[in-house]
């Protein structure tokens, strides 16, 4: 008896490489990594130019307050322009910045530093919001302000004066007189008000006496006794009080 074969027809399966589901997410979170480092890249480009940009604009800034007021950094320069300066008018108890004016052309329009000229000194009190303009070559007090200091570390000034209602009386026998100082005051101290003029009961005051009325400008009226070459003093007697005045000057001929 034929023993038949029976013949089993192999079949070789052959498997396609798909990717698993973990491998499609590997790739996907990859994907996402360089998108998110592009980001980051671009992100802290952006960051740098913009910083780059203020760097560049403060410097500027810097610069052109710097080419106004240059200010001193010796301490024995500072100390020389205080004694000189305290000689003239009393100074507020601090320690003040020093600046030098270094170009005037660029202060044009800021009423502070109208009469000011290159070389001129600023001594800036930040506590007392004072300023004091001093120029060193002529010894005097060009301008004092109540002042806003925008930036102490520049300088930079914002002067706010405050007018000073003042009453002059002609106490010589100058026609005209209390005129011609009202017009010397507009020029160097402008906050002075000169809000009216008379004739003093005498003709014969020698020297210009100023009365701080108010008892609240003694800087001021410090800085208008040196101006007119005056003295300060109480009102005298016969003298009539004007009212609504803070500061009444009693012209003599030391101011002609």
């Amino acid at each position: 008896m034929a023993i038949k074969k029976s013949t089993k027809k192999q079949t070789t399966s052959k498997t396609e490489p798909v990717s698993s589901l973990e491998e499609e997410n590997l790739i996907i979170g990859e994907e996402k990594k360089s998108k998110l480092k592009k980001k980051f890249y671009f992100l802290l480009f952006v960051i740098l130019i913009a910083v780059l940009l203020a760097v560049v604009y403060f410097f500027i800034k810097y610069e052109q307050v710097k080419s106004q007021l240059a200010t001193n950094s010796s301490p024995a320069a500072t100390n020389e322009i205080i004694q000189q300066v305290g000689k003239l008018i009393e100074l507020p108890n601090e320690q003040p910045q020093l600046a030098t004016v270094t170009d005037i052309a660029k202060l044009k329009g800021q009423l502070f530093f109208a009469h000011a000229k290159d070389g001129d000194k600023v001594l800036i009190y930040p506590n007392a919001n004072e300023a004091i303009l001093y120029d060193p070559n002529e010894n005097k007090i060009v301008n004092v302000a109540s002042i806003d200091i925008n930036n102490t570390h520049t300088a930079q000034i914002t002067p706010t004066l405050t007018p000073v209602a003042t009453v002059l009386y002609n106490g010589t026998n100058i026609v005209g007189f209390t005129k011609i100082v009202e017009n010397k005051l507009k020029t160097s101290y402008p906050q002075v008000n000169i809000i009216d003029k008379e004739n003093a009961s005498s003709n014969s005051y020698q020297t210009t006496t100023l009365i701080d009325l108010s008892n609240t400008n003694q800087s001021l009226i410090k800085q208008l006794a040196t101006f007119l070459h005056g003295k300060i003093a109480q009102l005298p007697a016969g003298e009539i009080k004007p009212s609504n005045a803070q500061i009444l000057i009693i012209l003599g001929t030391s101011s002609k």
